[in-house]
């Protein structure tokens, strides 16, 4: 029996596969960079009012003012719980009355595991975080490791060195206060007692409250 024409087909069948299958990669990329490139161009072509609009939406929905944070405190408002991501030793020399500290100087799974708990066990309430300073960048980089996972806090928009060292910035003349009265020093977070009546007030009506 002659297989030399089996053997001819057998080859040219392989050789159509490959071909087909070579050519099926090309048009895959040749897709794949189209989406690319449409996305790209899709990012490019927003106008100047839909970046405006994304930065606000971001900034509101990311941020707490440390003015209105205080007077959080000051109203013994429990509808959030404020996290101290800076070293443990940093938050037993002090750190803002009623806050629990989750360091950051330990691996990626220790610290998601933290916070994972922390909002399991408190699913109604906001999470608030901050670090050293408003140039530190840790604060930033802990927010956007936790919604890469699925956990959604707003950072205070000053850290504790301003907190401590520049309240006047932050708050407003004429109120009644004393910064030292919103600090603790130790492990535990320590609690304010709320003043009735309130002695301050916010920056604006309910819609517009810092």
């Amino acid at each position: 029996m002659n297989y030399r024409p089996m053997r001819f087909l057998s080859t040219t069948v392989i050789a159509l596969f490959l071909i087909a299958l070579a050519y099926q990669q090309v048009l895959i990329g040749s897709l794949q960079n189209r989406i690319t490139s449409f996305e790209e161009q899709s990012a490019i072509s927003k106008t100047a009012a839909e970046y405006r609009s994304d930065y606000y939406n971001s900034e509101a929905a990311t941020l707490q003012s440390p003015h209105g944070l205080r007077l959080k405190i000051d109203e013994g408002n429990d509808s959030f719980i404020l996290v101290d991501v800076r070293r443990n030793d940093f938050y037993q020399e002090g750190h803002i009355v009623g806050a629990l500290n989750i360091a950051t100087d330990r691996s990626e799974a220790e610290v998601l595991a933290d916070f994972q708990t922390l909002k399991d066990e408190n699913p109604s309430k906001e999470l608030i975080i901050y670090c050293y300073s408003t140039s530190c960048l840790n604060g930033r980089k802990v927010g956007r490791f936790l919604a890469n996972n699925g956990i959604y806090v707003k950072e205070l928009s000053i850290g504790y060195n301003e907190w401590i060292q520049t309240p006047e910035i932050w708050n407003y003349p004429g109120e009644e206060y004393n910064i030292e009265d919103y600090i603790v020093t130790g492990k535990e977070p320590g609690v304010f007692d709320p003043i009735t009546p309130a002695r301050n007030t916010s920056c604006g009506s309910e819609a517009f409250a810092c």
